[in-house]
C-alpha cells in the first residue's frame, strides 16, 4: 500500500511548498508527493492548490490573471495566517526538487473542457524534468485524462471521485484509467476494492488524516496530509 503525501504534506507545514514537499519526504513514509497545477498568464505551471492566492499568500488575485513573476512576489502564509519566506513554486521546481526521491501525483484541476495548454505544458515539463515514468496524472475532469491519453497513451491517468453515484459501465469503458482515487466516506469497502481489482483498477482513498480513518485495508494507497502517522 503506498503513502502519498496530499499538497506535499499539508499538515506538516504550508501546503505545495518546497518546505513542505520537504517534511513529506523527510519522515521517510510519502511513496508519492500529491500537487496542485494551475497555469499563470504567461504560460508558467505553477503549484498551487487554489485558482487565486487569496487563501495561500499575502496577496490577492487568480493565478490566470498573474505572470510567474508578479506570483513569485508574493509569500506563503501558514494555517494561523502568519506570513513565511515559503513562495508558491513552478512545476519544474518540485519535480527538480523532488527528483527520484519519491513518484509525484499531478492533480489538474479544470470545471470547464477548453483548452488553455496546461495540460500540454505539463507533459512538456515532465519531459524536460526527465521525470516520465515518475509522474501520474489524476483529475476529476474526463476531459483532462482524455486529453492526456490523447497526448501521450503512455502516461499513467487516475481519475477522482467524490460522491456517488458510481458507474460501473464507464470504468469498464475508460481502460486508459488505472486508479480511481475516491473520497473516503460511504464509497470504499473491502467488496468495492475487490469488484475494482478485478477489473484491474487499484483504488486510492483521500483524505484520510490518521489511520483510526483507514477501514479498507485492501486499498492501494492513502492520500493523507499526514504522511508521518501512517
Amino acid at each position: 500500500m503506498r503513502i502519498i503525501a496530499h499538497r506535499g504534506g499539508a499538515g506538516l507545514g504550508c501546503e505545495n511548498t518546497l518546505s513542505c514537499i520537504e517534511k513529506g519526504l523527510s519522515c521517510s513514509r510519502a511513496d508519492m508527493v500529491e500537487i496542485d497545477v494551475h497555469l499563470t498568464k504567461d504560460g508558467e505551471v505553477v503549484v498551487c492548490h487554489d485558482p487565486d492566492v487569496d487563501r495561500t499568500t499575502d496577496g490577492r488575485g487568480m493565478i490566470e490573471d498573474m505572470t510567474l513573476q508578479e506570483i513569485k512576489s508574493l509569500h506563503v502564509k501558514d494555517r494561523d495566517g502568519k506570513t513565511t519566506p515559503d513562495q508558491i513554486p513552478t512545476l519544474r521546481e518540485v519535480l527538480t526538487f523532488i527528483g527520484s526521491r519519491a513518484e509525484i501525483l499531478l492533480e489538474i484541476k479544470r470545471d470547464d473542457d477548453r483548452d488553455d495548454g496546461l495540460e500540454k505544458a505539463c507533459l512538456d515539463i515532465i519531459h524536460e524534468c526527465g521525470a516520465y515514468g515518475r509522474v501520474t496524472v489524476q483529475s476529476f475532469n474526463d476531459i483532462v485524462l482524455e486529453r492526456f491519453h490523447a497526448m501521450d497513451p503512455s502516461i499513467r491517468l487516475e481519475k477522482l471521485l467524490f460522491i456517488r453515484p458510481f458507474c460501473w459501465k464507464e470504468v469498464d469503458e475508460k481502460p486508459y484509467i488505472a486508479s480511481y482515487n475516491i473520497f473516503r466516506l460511504g464509497l470504499v469497502t473491502r467488496r468495492f476494492v475487490e469488484k475494482m481489482h478485478a477489473r484491474g483498477k487499484e483504488i486510492k482513498v483521500w483524505t484520510l488524516q490518521t489511520p483510526e480513518q483507514f477501514y479498507a485495508d485492501n486499498v492501494d494507497g492513502i492520500i493523507t496530509d499526514r504522511p508521518d502517522l501512517f
